[in-house]
């Protein structure tokens, strides 16, 4: 009866994407959720995960307001309207009250021996599994290979190769141009445009440009799949079992989510392959180094791991700098150690950014794509508020975003329309005149900042909000004037077939959320709650690169963009494994 209905409940959640059926079914998921508790009275949880669980409220309450309404003023603004948000409330956190006491009762159950189907293959994954794991998944990843050749180009790939042809684009424009005859900027990592630009001439002088693209395409997906398969590697050296190891495979082959991503050209393919390297070896440190010395070869793989990261996303440099600053208090063994990994770090990015890029005539990319947050606020209260900005204010507002037209260029979910008119020449006194504007209007209308803030990033922590989407389409942008030769092979059944299947995927009851932004979120909410439980609060570090992406994500330009949540989604199904070990020892 109970598994009933467990399996009712998520399959409300999975329908609670539909806005007209979303009360209907947020209020069964309550009843079904009270009748479990009364079933489980006697079940405690801890004062963390009761934490957790009010936390989680709050965001499924604030994610049906801004859901449904866009405003959270909705949810005070009558009797009525006070009533259905402690009802809410109150039901959600019912909801997460039970979701604690059965993951409680699953991982305290008795493991049942497993049953050895596929001996053979078992036996392979124990003996070699990083070779047994790399073979499989490379030979579910070659179908979409074959059916994407020679690569999938969105805008910013596309844009990026622009770049490395010295072709103007319009990322020049955002900026100040270092040197007029270069016309590429570092908007996107340098490294990566030059990798794809690199595989693209060498095949345009063996044979074509196609053959360059797929090479690209090959050299990207034999690092992410090793990556992967080292992951399977990690676990089985850590013990966990064999059946875990056969889960995650089956999630790495049968989620379209990793395969699409493989043969798409988007620097976030890399950069989160190098991101779960560091994770694992995040891990490992925790593990065994807070006493022990770690080895000179061990700083150096975590020095190339990280400096990768720094080179694959631009923002990738503060998640390694703030983990490595709080290791650095964690360790007095190897502090001296991770004092300079840290220096080594941010001495060869700053040599990156500020010697090699301006030798090379590389623009830097605008300060406005740190801005999106503050800009967001002043578009939303231009839209609903213009009536109280003065005058004199506006003029200071018009020299930084272009007011005319800013309350129409205000989109809720997107900030690139508000700061694509960011005026490139705007000075540092400019932005100072802004922010004191920004600062005076946050003080009369708080209510629109936040409502401003909250519908450009709900997403992030509220699974119902789907946008899922993977790059598949053909761009045309690199065939403008025969700079480029490139196309798809005739495969259009095979190709309609594989994103079809991906299209589908999130929607599926409860397997459909492993492809879910918010519900990621949760999953590193929930890690954290069983490690303090447990008295495993150390592993909480572990934790830190995944928290610091989420935060990326909330003062990113876009709600729920699944590439910018990619480096915390990918790497959470080997961590839980891992961290579930440790959490029951």
């Amino acid at each position: 009866m109970e598994k009933v209905l467990l399996v009712l409940i998520m399959i409300c959640f999975s329908l609670m994407t539909i806005s007209k059926i979303n009360f209907i079914c947020s209020s069964i998921i309550f009843i079904l959720s009270l009748i479990l508790l009364l079933k489980n009275r006697k079940e405690k949880i801890s004062t963390s995960k009761f934490i957790v669980s009010i936390i989680l409220s709050i965001f499924m309450v604030l994610g049906d307001i801004l859901y449904l309404y866009n405003n959270i003023y909705n949810l005070v603004d009558s009797i009525y309207s006070v009533i259905i948000t402690l009802y809410k409330l109150f039901g959600y956190l019912i909801v997460f009250i039970v979701m604690f006491i059965y993951i409680d009762k699953y991982l305290n159950r008795k493991e049942k021996k497993n049953k050895k189907g596929f001996k053979w293959y078992i036996e392979k994954i124990e003996k070699h599994p990083f070779i047994t794991s790399f073979i499989t998944i490379f030979i579910v990843y070659l179908l979409y290979m074959i059916a994407f050749y020679p690569i999938v180009l969105s805008p910013d790939p596309s844009y990026q190769i622009k770049m490395f042809f010295n072709v103007p684009t319009k990322y020049i424009n955002y900026g100040i141009q270092r040197n007029p005859n270069v016309f590429m900027t570092n908007h996107h990592p340098i490294l990566q445009t030059y990798l794809i630009g690199w595989f693209l001439s060498f095949g345009r002088l063996v044979l074509n440009d196609n053959f360059g693209l797929f090479m690209y395409t090959l050299f990207q997906s034999i690092i992410y799949i090793s990556v992967l398969s080292y992951t399977i590697k990690f676990l089985y050296e850590h013990k966990i079992k064999t059946k875990y190891l056969l889960i995650l495979i089956g999630i790495y082959t049968i989620v379209p989510m990793f395969p699409f991503y493989t043969v798409s050209a988007v620097k976030d393919t890399l950069y989160t392959a190098f991101m779960i390297i560091f994770v694992l070896k995040i891990y490992d440190f925790i593990d065994k180094y807070k006493d022990n010395a770690i080895s000179i070869k061990e700083i150096l793989f975590l020095f190339l791991i990280s400096l990768l990261i720094s080179l694959f996303r631009n923002n990738g440099l503060y998640v390694v700098l703030i983990t490595l600053f709080l290791l650095i208090f964690y360790t007095k063994k190897n502090k001296i150690k991770i004092i300079s990994l840290f220096i080594m770090i941010f001495i060869s990015m700053y040599s990156f950014n500020n010697i090699l890029i301006p030798y090379l005539g590389i623009s830097d990319g605008s300060i406005r794509e740190m801005l999106s947050v503050p800009f967001q606020q002043t578009a939303r209260l231009a839209k609903y508020h213009d009536d109280i900005i003065s005058n004199k204010d506006k003029k200071i507002i018009d020299k930084v975003l272009t007011y005319d037209t800013l309350s129409n260029r205000y989109d809720m979910e997107l900030a690139d329309p508000v700061k694509n008119k960011f005026n490139k020449y705007t000075t540092s006194e400019d932005l100072k005149e802004y922010f004191i504007v920004w600062g005076k209007y946050l003080l009369k209308e708080p209510v629109c900042y936040i409502n401003a803030t909250l519908n450009n990033t709900y997403g992030y922590i509220y699974p119902p909000k789907h946008n899922w989407y993977f790059y598949f389409k053909y761009d045309t942008r690199v065939t403008q004037d025969n700079l480029v030769d490139y196309h798809y092979n005739k495969l259009n059944i095979l190709r309609k077939g594989l994103v079809y299947y991906a299209s589908v995927f999130p929607y599926l009851p409860f397997i459909g959320l492993i492809s879910s932004i918010g519900f990621n979120t949760w999953i590193v909410l929930i890690l954290t709650a069983y490690l303090i439980t447990n008295k495993k609060s150390k592993y909480i570090l572990v934790l830190i690169p995944l928290y610091l992406s989420i935060l990326i994500c909330i003062v990113s330009p876009a709600n729920t963009y699944f590439r910018y949540a990619m480096p915390y989604i990918y790497v959470i199904p080997c961590l839980i494994p891992l961290l579930n070990k440790k959490i029951k020892e």
